[in-house]
């Protein structure tokens, strides 16, 4: 009796202290994580308490070469002489001369020989362009008895002008000197370009000052490229002009169009269609709609559509996708379009293989696919099933007799058997799932998806294989 309690004893004082040897870490670590959160938020908060002292008292500290935070002032500061430590030049007045020596100079200038005066006559007046432009013919003037006004200088005599009665006839053309002056048409004429490069400087998104440039998505960095390229050129248009398309706008769209060739999806390059009479706003969205446009096919077309990592790690190869900048400066010094943009697809014979398949599916004539038949029970021999007359129509059956359609009889199972035979399947007479998988084939779309994802991977094989 006595061991026993002093085992159970034992056993608890034992459970005691590891209890508290628990509670005792526990405590120290809360109180560790109370010291780091204090000491965090101390850090945090004072930087922000300068910045508001600094705020509040126009001040901030300033540490001197000793060691010593002295307060600087932007009053303190007088200006660039002061900061420099040159002395600024104060102006000296000029003396002035004495009684006696002012009158003695004026005495001997006197004594001197007289300087005969030399006048000069006034310069002609010259009127500014306004007053030219509105000048009128005096002489109609002075016919008409108004009085005609002198533009010249202070002091002049302006010579009289004959009277109309006295002066002999006027010419019946003016003279060039008393002709009024034509406004003169503009020497430099208005580039008609000019409003449409301004709406496309309008709407492009302006660059934002970032002190660390935050991770752009493939959208957004596409659009980035793009707008840098437009600020590159002064905004100028690259695919529109005299209100509609250029010719290299045109056979850009038709490659475009044609993106489905080459296994793309020509709804991702889809543009929407000027108005009858587009104003400089409507075309400068149209522009950069298609260089945004051009310059994801170029990606596309160089396997930009699928990251091959996100398919498998084991997929590593590295894309070549062009720069959009690249893309529209080659498409603007080229004068086919459809060519340059067709070039960015790969040009190995396996691919062009492929894509004149593809060509071939897509431009056969719409037949009629045999009936798909649903996957089922395992048939026997003597089962009746909703699917046996589709398998009679499949092999080309003729009717059953007595009207037993669904009856698995003997003629279907005989055509089974040489179909399993045929298609080196088990031989069994039975119309199992891989009878029917083999019996349905591929349809024209799935055929039609394995040559596409075969091109695709073609995009991923560098170019210059070395």
């Amino acid at each position: 009796m006595r061991s026993c309690v002093s085992a159970l004893c034992s056993r608890w004082f034992s459970d005691c202290t590891r209890s508290n040897l628990l509670r005792m870490r526990l405590g120290l670590m809360i109180m560790i994580g109370f010291l780091a959160l204090v000491c965090g938020f101390w850090l945090f908060m004072a930087p922000i308490a300068v910045a508001q002292e600094t705020l509040r008292t126009g001040t901030a500290p300033d540490i001197s070469a000793a060691g010593q935070t002295v307060p600087v002032s932007p009053a303190s500061v007088d200006g660039p002489q002061q900061a420099s430590g040159e002395t600024a030049i104060q102006p000296q007045p000029v003396p002035a001369l004495p009684a006696d020596a002012k009158s003695g100079s004026e005495e001997k200038s006197a004594s001197a020989s007289p300087v005969p005066e030399i006048v000069l006559p006034a310069p002609p007046s010259v009127p500014a362009p306004a007053e030219a432009m509105e000048e009128v013919n005096p002489v109609a003037q002075q016919a008409s008895g108004e009085t005609v006004p002198h533009s010249g200088m202070a002091g002049d005599v302006s010579p009289p002008i004959p009277d109309a009665a006295t002066s002999p006839a006027a010419p019946s053309q003016s003279s060039p000197a008393l002709a009024s002056p034509a406004l003169a048409p503009s020497a430099v004429a208005e580039d008609p370009n000019a409003r449409l490069t301004a709406a496309i400087a309008t709407l492009l998104p302006q660059p934002k000052d970032e002190a660390t440039p935050r991770a752009q998505n493939r959208n957004a960095a596409l659009k980035e490229a793009v707008r840098v390229y437009y600020a590159e050129t002064n905004y100028a248009p690259l695919w529109t002009s005299d209100g509609g398309w250029t010719k290299l706008a045109k056979a850009a769209m038709l490659r475009l169009k044609k993106a489905g060739e080459d296994g793309l999806n020509p709804d991702s390059y889809k543009l929407s269609a000027l108005p009858p009479s587009p104003s400089p706003e409507d075309l400068a969205r149209a522009d950069i709609a298609l260089s945004e446009a051009v310059a994801l096919y170029a990606q596309d077309a160089r396997g930009g559509r699928i990251q091959p990592s996100r398919l498998s790690s084991l997929i590593t190869p590295k894309l070549e996708l062009p720069a959009p900048g690249e893309v529209l400066a080659q498409l603007a010094a080229s004068a086919d379009a459809d060519a340059v943009l067709e070039g960015y697809n790969p040009q190995q014979p396996g691919y062009r293989a492929l894509k004149a398949k593809l060509a071939e599916l897509s431009g056969a004539q719409q037949e009629e696919e045999p009936v798909r038949i649903a996957q089922g029970p395992v048939l026997k021999p003597g089962m009746s099933d909703a699917r046996v007359p589709l398998i009679r129509a499949r092999f080309k059956l003729p009717p059953a007799e007595d009207g037993k359609e669904a009856l698995y009889d003997t003629d279907v199972v005989a055509a089974v058997t040489a179909f399993q035979k045929e298609s080196r399947l088990r031989v069994n007479g039975l119309f199992t799932k891989a009878t029917v998988d083999v019996l349905n084939g591929q349809s024209k779309s799935q055929v039609q998806a394995g040559i596409i994802a075969n091109m695709e991977r073609w995009r991923w094989i560098p170019t210059d294989m070395g």
